[in-house]
């Protein structure tokens, strides 16, 4: 269970961490970690959201890590570090590695789809976007075969296969 002073922590941190930043389609990253925040349903996925590139895009990855260990539980730290895409690293090792903890699992989920978002994609050129959606299929076709995901909950990338392929793919 994370407090309220948690919660301001993360954020905090977030905007800290992520303030001069813009992502791939040109925005201020703070969107970006809006965006998948507001989609979770309690406290952990709430601060899990706002932190799960904190450490990935660190300069320091290491003292990032040691702030979160320092600052929340248990159940934040596994999950913020299983979020964390590590050099070396293939693809398949990484979702698999985060699906063994629920909370990551789902905040993957909702960065996907944040990052499947059709009128974020449509900042982008449109081989570009195909390029990202492809790649979100494979970890979202992995979540669904490691039983992270229900495949009824692809829809978002089926609209979004559509828009910048003119037809639904399987």
């Amino acid at each position: 269970m994370v407090t309220p002073i948690q919660i301001v922590t993360a954020i905090d941190l977030a905007i800290e961490a992520h303030a001069e930043q813009t992502d791939k389609f040109g925005r201020t990253y703070l969107y970006h970690l809006s965006q998948v925040a507001s989609m979770t349903r309690n406290d952990e996925e709430y601060v899990v959201a706002w932190l799960h590139d904190f450490v990935e895009d660190s300069q320091e990855p290491e003292e990032a890590m040691e702030t979160i260990r320092e600052k929340f539980p248990n159940e934040i730290v596994d999950a913020v570090d299983r979020l964390t895409y590590r050099k070396g690293v293939s693809r398949n090792d990484y979702i698999e590695r985060l699906t063994k903890n629920k909370i990551s699992a789902k905040v993957k989920y909702y960065d996907i789809r944040s990052n499947c978002d059709i009128a974020r994609l449509k900042l982008l050129p449109n081989e570009t976007a195909l390029k990202l959606i492809e790649k979100y299929r494979r970890d979202v076709n992995q979540l669904i075969e490691l039983g992270a995901l229900k495949p009824g909950q692809i829809k978002f990338l089926e609209r979004a296969e559509y828009v910048f392929k003119g037809s639904k793919t399987s």
